[in-house]
Protein backbone atom coordinates (compact mmCIF):
# COMPACT_ATOMS: atom_id res chain seq x y z
CA UNK A 1 0.00 0.00 0.00
CA UNK A 2 1.27 3.55 -0.85
CA UNK A 3 0.43 6.52 0.67
CA UNK A 4 -3.03 8.26 0.40
CA UNK A 5 -2.96 11.96 -1.09
CA UNK A 6 -3.99 12.85 2.52
CA UNK A 7 -0.43 11.93 3.82
CA UNK A 8 1.41 13.05 1.63
CA UNK A 9 -0.19 16.67 1.60
CA UNK A 10 0.44 16.00 5.48
CA UNK A 11 4.20 14.88 5.24
CA UNK A 12 5.18 18.00 2.66
CA UNK A 13 3.39 20.53 4.82
CA UNK A 14 5.16 19.13 8.13
CA UNK A 15 8.42 18.86 6.19
CA UNK A 16 8.54 23.04 5.16
CA UNK A 17 6.85 23.73 8.32
CA UNK A 18 3.71 24.68 6.66
CA UNK A 19 0.65 25.17 9.12
CA UNK A 20 -2.67 23.98 7.88
CA UNK A 21 -5.51 25.91 8.04
CA UNK A 22 -8.51 26.09 9.70
CA UNK A 23 -11.38 25.60 8.21
CA UNK A 24 -14.33 24.78 10.71
CA UNK A 25 -15.12 23.05 13.69
CA UNK A 26 -17.23 19.39 14.01
CA UNK A 27 -19.56 17.94 16.50
CA UNK A 28 -17.58 14.61 16.67
CA UNK A 29 -17.93 11.53 17.57
CA UNK A 30 -14.88 9.05 17.61
CA UNK A 31 -15.65 4.73 16.93
CA UNK A 32 -13.24 2.34 15.75
CA UNK A 33 -13.29 3.86 12.07
CA UNK A 34 -12.39 7.08 12.81
CA UNK A 35 -15.56 8.66 14.02
CA UNK A 36 -18.51 10.02 13.17
CA UNK A 37 -19.83 13.71 12.89
CA UNK A 38 -23.64 15.24 12.96
CA UNK A 39 -22.84 19.30 12.37
CA UNK A 40 -20.22 21.90 11.77
CA UNK A 41 -19.81 25.25 12.69
CA UNK A 42 -17.61 28.56 12.04
CA UNK A 43 -16.36 28.28 15.82
CA UNK A 44 -15.62 26.12 18.85
CA UNK A 45 -18.24 27.94 20.63
CA UNK A 46 -20.84 27.09 18.34
CA UNK A 47 -20.32 23.89 18.44
CA UNK A 48 -20.54 23.26 21.95
CA UNK A 49 -23.59 25.27 22.24
CA UNK A 50 -24.89 22.93 20.01
CA UNK A 51 -24.03 19.91 21.95
CA UNK A 52 -25.50 21.79 25.26
CA UNK A 53 -28.40 22.17 23.89
CA UNK A 54 -29.41 18.53 22.33
CA UNK A 55 -28.15 16.60 25.11
CA UNK A 56 -29.55 13.63 24.34
CA UNK A 57 -28.97 13.42 20.75
CA UNK A 58 -25.36 14.93 20.97
CA UNK A 59 -24.11 12.27 23.73
CA UNK A 60 -20.60 11.42 23.18
CA UNK A 61 -20.04 13.84 20.64
CA UNK A 62 -17.12 16.56 21.41
CA UNK A 63 -16.05 19.81 19.32
CA UNK A 64 -13.12 18.86 16.72
CA UNK A 65 -11.28 21.19 14.80
CA UNK A 66 -10.98 20.09 10.99
CA UNK A 67 -8.24 21.27 9.39
CA UNK A 68 -6.60 21.60 5.81
CA UNK A 69 -3.75 21.01 4.71
CA UNK A 70 -2.31 22.72 0.91
CA UNK A 71 -3.29 20.16 -1.78
CA UNK A 72 0.17 19.42 -3.12
CA UNK A 73 -0.53 16.57 -4.54
CA UNK A 74 -3.08 18.49 -7.25
CA UNK A 75 -1.79 21.65 -7.41
CA UNK A 76 1.67 22.03 -9.31
CA UNK A 77 1.70 25.38 -8.08
CA UNK A 78 2.04 24.24 -4.22
CA UNK A 79 4.45 21.40 -5.88
CA UNK A 80 6.71 24.11 -7.34
CA UNK A 81 6.91 26.21 -3.81
CA UNK A 82 7.87 23.14 -2.20
CA UNK A 83 10.85 22.43 -4.61
CA UNK A 84 11.97 25.63 -4.38
CA UNK A 85 12.71 24.99 -0.99
CA UNK A 86 14.69 21.75 -1.74
CA UNK A 87 18.53 22.83 -0.79
CA UNK A 88 21.04 22.34 -3.45
CA UNK A 89 22.24 19.25 -3.33
CA UNK A 90 18.97 17.37 -2.65
CA UNK A 91 17.89 18.73 -6.18
CA UNK A 92 19.89 16.75 -7.85
CA UNK A 93 18.44 14.08 -6.07
CA UNK A 94 15.00 15.11 -6.45
CA UNK A 95 15.36 15.12 -10.33
CA UNK A 96 16.95 11.66 -10.27
CA UNK A 97 13.62 10.64 -7.84
CA UNK A 98 11.48 12.14 -10.47
CA UNK A 99 13.00 10.26 -13.22
CA UNK A 100 12.50 7.22 -11.62
CA UNK A 101 8.81 7.70 -10.68
CA UNK A 102 8.23 8.93 -14.53
CA UNK A 103 9.81 7.17 -16.69
CA UNK A 104 7.73 3.78 -16.66
CA UNK A 105 9.75 2.24 -19.29
CA UNK A 106 13.63 2.65 -17.33
CA UNK A 107 15.61 4.35 -19.86
CA UNK A 108 18.93 4.01 -18.77
CA UNK A 109 19.22 7.73 -19.30
CA UNK A 110 17.27 10.63 -18.29
CA UNK A 111 14.54 12.08 -20.41
CA UNK A 112 14.28 15.74 -19.34
CA UNK A 113 10.84 16.14 -20.98
CA UNK A 114 9.41 13.09 -18.54
CA UNK A 115 10.46 15.50 -15.42
CA UNK A 116 8.91 18.31 -17.18
CA UNK A 117 5.58 16.54 -17.66
CA UNK A 118 5.31 15.30 -13.84
CA UNK A 119 2.20 15.73 -12.58
CA UNK A 120 1.99 17.00 -9.12
CA UNK A 121 1.37 13.61 -7.40
CA UNK A 122 4.48 12.52 -9.04
CA UNK A 123 6.32 15.40 -7.83
CA UNK A 124 4.68 15.08 -4.20
CA UNK A 125 6.04 11.53 -4.31
CA UNK A 126 9.92 12.58 -5.95
CA UNK A 127 9.97 15.27 -3.06
CA UNK A 128 9.36 13.02 0.05
CA UNK A 129 11.35 10.21 -1.59
CA UNK A 130 14.66 12.71 -1.63
CA UNK A 131 13.97 13.32 2.06
CA UNK A 132 13.52 10.00 2.86
CA UNK A 133 10.14 11.01 4.10
CA UNK A 134 7.79 8.30 1.80
CA UNK A 135 6.66 5.37 3.23
CA UNK A 136 5.63 2.15 1.64
CA UNK A 137 3.72 -0.33 3.74
CA UNK A 138 3.72 -3.71 2.62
Amino acid sequence: MTMTEQEIDIAIAEALGVEPELVEWWAHKPDDTGGSICMSAQTKQEVEEWIRKNPDYAKGYSPKAFYRYPPYCNDLNAMHGAEKKLSLDKRDLFLQALYRICDKAQRMTPVPWLAVNATARQRAEAFLRTLNLWVNET
